[in-house]
């Protein structure tokens, strides 16, 4: 009955009600023994892995002997996603080039369109294969680890991460050497202006659930954190020959729920619990928690020693260090894979860890372990000076108790910094109606910096930190193109404390290249501040101050690739304060050798996205400040026509990056300007202003506590409604323009510095006159006449033009009153004219 009820079952699987379509993708064979591939011939497979089998090659050109290990993508894997990111781990090989890493020695494409790679072949064995034949000690074991470390550190540095160090990627030779392999999950990272690319580390991507961190687990971003929690794992089963998680978990779920809830077991307590079962299992009960795992990866012996010796060595230090890694939290593990090594080191040496809190009694111990002759020969002198030792003591005592105070407040100032003024402050600025209590965050963070700064603080991390968190605090407050709560005046004097605090590092080192990065950023900071609050002077000293340095830059660190992006955006930032300065022709001409600069570098890593970006904004800044110049605006239409073709391709890849699509907002904008005011196309005007108007919509809706978000939607919405007045649309224009006045004369109170404000408010009052203005003129035809010098405008279309005369003379007096204030403030030209034009012609309605 069973075999009947299984034919009449059908096939297992079965077409579907809908026909799917798979693309034809052309497989290549898997390569035999003797197959040539480019210029190596296959001997033999050595391996397989999840995307292919790893053959032995040697070179057959004849030119020398060479052995490689070939990389193929699977017979029947090769999917587009599976070409892509094999095409990615071999442009990531040829990045890398350490002596404990496998080199890339050659690399091509089958006439199919497949990418292969050859790389050093390491002749080694396994690691924790090698670990349980030659039973090293726990000593060789962590120079072994730190020498992989070394490795890990090097690829961090070369911005790559691995994302899958694991055992099996490690090979040791016959030297004692260890070896890393597979890149093949990494992930490029950069620390500005790169979109992330889409992160593939899930357990549906290749990753090793036993090795993974947290975060690859629960899909999060994945950052060098991550990479010094796989280490964590290595070092955990090297040091005890078990798993940081027992237990009998089956299937990949039970996995994951047992990494991402449960502590590890202290290492020094694993390994005794372990020997004590595995006594047990000759004749007693085991519990649960001790019970062998069931796991098919095999794990290295332990250290020799037994598991009672063992258990005391990684006591204390070793402990800290590996629950450290371990951490589930990205902040509470070592900020780098050189922290964690720096600790092991340390731990060898015999000197205090990071990982366990630095007591007086714990340092002296670690003196003592290291310096046992000195100490007892030392003794015997101190009989001889008690009251010398006791007050050098004494001392001490004090020393230790400043330098953990001073240690503590850095770790509080970090934490306001980065968890206070950063995460908690961006995530109340999603939540409508959240400024007040992003307000009071700001409140409370300021009050506690300020009590930081006037201690007088002197240690130099402290400082540094301290300078990075006013920073922050003032960009919070009410920093340009980025998240605020509309204080500018407090995130000025926020400002120059972080400048003194780094003018201060850079004179105890003036060669320490990231003190010269660090305070060329907070005078930009400033110097954008000075744009638009009329301080011309400080404006350009901060932007010269700039350039200077970054000459001292190029002579410290004249190959550093992080460094190279600094020269143009300074050289940019130079020119923009010679044009806010009404230096508009010698600020041009800086603005077109920044630009060059960035084109330059954008030319030379075409796949850089964070070039295109940067090369995008200095042509939009280099279009505004070709408007100011007198004659065709076609070039700066040209410009921002340059600007749009680079951002739009890059707002398709990341349409959530509001940043991207802000700019390409500027953009529109400012084709809308000088189509308005230059070339009167006004149909287009309004076309780009309503584009310009969507963008910063969108974005003020998605963060409505953010004031420098709600000032771009004020100003794009005055565009919008000059254009609309300009097409004839008045009542559309007069309901844009109505609300706004108001909201941005309230702006204008709270900022009396803030030269945005008037400009906006004489084009908004412009706008207006044009709308009544225009009103008078259908009424004067709808009644049969027109106003004029001989006949007097009556009735309807002479208050028309009275109010037309008084919005005019009211853009008139703002103009007069900020030219007072600040000179060198640039108005446009056209605006003015037509300011006087509509005043000519509302005087000359009305008989005057």
């Amino acid at each position: 009955s069973l075999l009947a009820s299984h034919d009449a079952a059908g096939e297992f699987l079965e077409p579907g009600s809908l026909p799917i379509e798979m693309p034809a993708v052309s497989l290549p064979e898997a390569p035999k023994p003797g197959q040539s591939v480019g210029s190596w011939k296959v001997v033999r497979p050595l391996a397989e892995g999840g995307m292919g089998v790893v053959y032995l090659v040697e070179r057959e050109d004849g030119q020398y002997q060479q052995r490689g290990a070939l990389k193929f993508i699977r017979h029947g894997l090769a999917t587009d996603e599976m070409v892509r990111r094999f095409r990615r781990e071999r442009q990531i090989l040829a990045s890398l080039d350490h002596p404990n890493m496998a080199r890339l020695l050659d690399g091509g494409t089958t006439s199919e369109g497949l990418p292969w790679l050859v790389m050093e072949y390491v002749d080694g064995v396994p690691l924790y294969e090698w670990c349980s034949e030659n039973a090293p000690t726990l000593r060789a074991r962590l120079r072994l680890f730190l020498t992989l470390c070394g490795a890990v550190e090097a690829a961090h540095r070369r911005l790559v991460l691995h994302r899958d160090i694991k055992p099996g990627n490690v090979l040791v030779t016959s030297d004692g050497a260890p070896r890393l392999l597979d890149f093949g999950v990494a992930k490029i990272f950069s620390q500005e202006g790169i979109a992330p690319e889409p992160d593939l580390t899930t357990l549906h991507a290749p990753l090793t659930p036993e090795y993974a961190s947290p975060e690859q687990l629960r899909g999060a971003e994945v950052t060098t954190s991550s990479d010094v929690y796989l280490l964590g794992v290595l070092l955990y089963e090297l040091v005890t020959g078990v798993r940081p998680y027992p237990t009998r978990a089956e299937g990949a779920a039970e996995l994951v729920r047992t990494v991402l809830e449960r502590d590890p077991v202290r290492p020094s307590t694993a390994v005794v619990e372990t020997g004590t079962a595995k006594g047990a299992t000759r004749g007693a009960t085991t519990s649960v928690a001790a019970a062998p795992e069931t796991s098919t990866r095999s794990l290295p012996r332990p250290p020799t020693g037994g598991p009672a010796a063992l258990g005391r060595a990684l006591s204390g230090d070793l402990d800290n260090i590996v629950l450290k890694a371990l951490s589930k939290e990205t902040t509470r593990r070592y900020g780098s894979v050189e922290e964690l090594a720096a600790d092991l080191r340390r731990y060898l040496d015999g000197r205090p860890v990071e990982a366990r809190p630095s007591t007086w009694s714990y340092r002296a111990s670690k003196f003592v372990r290291r310096n046992r002759t000195a100490v007892v020969m030392g003794s015997v002198a101190l009989l001889a000076v008690v009251a010398g030792a006791a007050f050098s003591l004494w001392s001490a005592r004090v020393a230790e108790r400043e330098r953990a105070t001073a240690e503590r407040r850095l770790r509080d100032v970090t934490v306001m910094a980065n968890t206070v003024l950063w995460d908690v402050n961006e995530g109340l600025a999603t939540i409508p109606g959240a400024t007040p209590l992003r307000a009071k965050v700001v409140d409370m963070a300021t009050t506690y910096l300020n009590g930081i700064a006037t201690e007088g603080v002197q240690d130099t991390a402290l400082v540094r930190t301290l300078a990075d968190a006013f920073e922050k605090l003032g960009t919070v407050q009410g920093a340009a193109w980025a998240a605020n709560v509309g204080r500018s005046e407090e995130a000025y004097r926020s400002f120059k404390k972080s400048l003194a605090l780094r003018e201060e590092l850079v004179r105890r080192d003036p060669t320490h290249a990231e003190y010269i990065v660090d305070l060329m950023s907070i005078l930009n900071k400033i110097r954008n501040y000075d744009e638009e609050h009329g301080k011309p002077e400080e404006m350009l000293a901060m932007s010269a101050r700039s350039l200077v340095l970054i000459a001292r830059l190029k002579e410290l660190k004249p190959d550093e690739p992080r460094y190279r992006i600094n020269s143009p955006r300074m050289r940019h930032n130079h020119g923009l304060s010679l044009v806010a300065a009404g230096r508009v022709e010698e600020g041009v001409a800086e603005l077109r050798r920044g630009l060059a600069e960035f084109q330059a570098l954008a030319d030379a890593e075409p796949a850089e996205a964070s070039h295109k970006r940067a090369l995008a904004q200095a042509t939009i800044g280099y279009s505004e400040a070709l408007a100011l110049l007198p004659g065709a605006p076609d070039s700066s239409l040209a410009a921002l026509s340059r600007a749009r073709a680079i951002l739009e391709p890059l707002v398709k890849a990341s349409p959530d990056d509001v940043a991207l699509r802000r700019r390409l907002g500027s953009v529109s904008y400012g084709t809308g300007r000088i189509l308005l005011l230059r070339t009167r196309d006004t149909a287009g005007a309004l076309r780009e202003a309503l584009a310009s108007n969507a963008i910063t919509a969108a974005a003020t809706k998605g963060d409505p506590g953010n004031e420098d978000y709600a000032v771009s939607h004020a100003i794009s919405r005055t565009l919008v409604g000059h254009a609309l007045a300009a097409n004839g649309r008045f009542d559309e224009a007069e309901a844009t323009l109505r609300p706004l006045i108001p909201e941005l004369e309230r702006y204008a109170r709270a900022d009396t510095t803030d030269t945005r404000f008037p400009q906006e408010l004489i084009e908004a009052r412009l706008a207006m006159g044009i709308v009544e203005a225009g009103r008078a003129k259908r009424s004067a035809g709808a009644a049969g006449g027109a106003g004029g010098a001989a006949h007097p405008a009556v009735g309807a279309a002479a208050d028309h033009w009275r109010r037309a005369e008084a919005w005019f003379e009211g853009a008139q007096s703002e103009h007069r009153r900020l030219i007072a204030k600040e000179p060198t403030a640039n108005i446009s030209q056209d605006e003015l004219a037509i300011i006087a034009s509509g005043l000519a012609e509302c005087r000359k309605a009305l008989g005057k």
